[in-house]
């Protein structure tokens, strides 16, 4: 009898495990196939030329939750939008090879209208504000930027969006 018992017993944690395991590989099936993690995370578009400051600022990103995709120039950014890649946020250095900041606003804004845009810059002047402010940028920030500060901006800037794409759908 001890032995039925426990071989019952080894086969019901021997199911439970094939549960588990069977969760787990449509979990991972489901996300190579799709490309994406929690279908609630957003995407964020980072863009700048500074390799070193676009890698950390990934990270940090990242770490807040988010999915990034990061560009060293407006350019390949550009082409992920082409792609018909969906973004809800972009962070955007203003200096940058090819396109500067300015420039790639307003290319992006013709195909992307209503996406958020966070402008960042090292180099900032009245002039190159009031210009990001009339482009539609969300928020203009001065680099180095604190983390903390980042992430209430990024996270008011994609309230901002749901909250104005919930006003067009009604």
């Amino acid at each position: 009898m001890f032995n039925s018992v426990s071989s019952i017993a080894q086969l019901q944690i021997e199911d439970a495990q094939r549960g588990t395991y069977r969760r787990q590989i449509e979990n991972i099936t489901c996300c190579v196939r799709t490309g994406r993690g929690n279908p609630n995370m957003k995407t964020i578009l980072l863009v700048d030329g500074n390799i070193a400051f676009l890698n950390n600022l990934e990270e940090i990103l990242r770490m807040f939750g988010y999915r990034v995709i990061p560009k060293p120039d407006a350019e390949s950014a550009l082409s992920i939008i082409q792609e018909g890649i969906t973004v809800d946020l972009v962070v955007t250095d203003y200096r940058m090879p090819g396109m500067d900041g300015h420039e790639f606003l307003y290319a992006l804004k013709k195909v992307l209208p209503s996406v958020p845009v966070i402008m960042l810059t090292g180099h900032s002047s009245v002039e190159t504000y009031l210009k990001s402010l009339s482009l539609g940028v969300f928020e203009h920030l001065h680099k180095p930027v604190e983390t903390k500060e980042l992430g209430r901006i990024v996270e008011a800037a994609l309230e901002s969006s749901d909250a104005s794409h919930s006003l067009s759908l009604s």
